[in-house]
């Protein structure tokens, strides 16, 4: 199950900013707000491309997507 909360946190801890992320999942920012707010699901190759930008760990990759 998705945990928008933990996603949360790791994109502050990050720094990095929603609308960068969005283009790196080659995706619209409205797009990307509906995923995060979990009213549509995340491909698998989204959820790879968002691990890689962001560098989460294994563990941490499932606690956000398969809680």
């Amino acid at each position: 199950m998705f945990c928008p909360e933990r996603m949360e946190a790791a994109i502050k801890e990050s720094g990095i900013k929603y609308s960068a992320i969005a283009k790196k999942l080659n995706i619209a920012d409205t797009s990307f707000r509906n995923k995060r707010k979990g009213l549509t699901e995340f491909t698998q190759t989204e959820i790879s491309a968002f691990c890689d930008l962001l560098g989460l760990s294994d563990e941490l990759r499932n606690q956000i997507f398969f809680a």
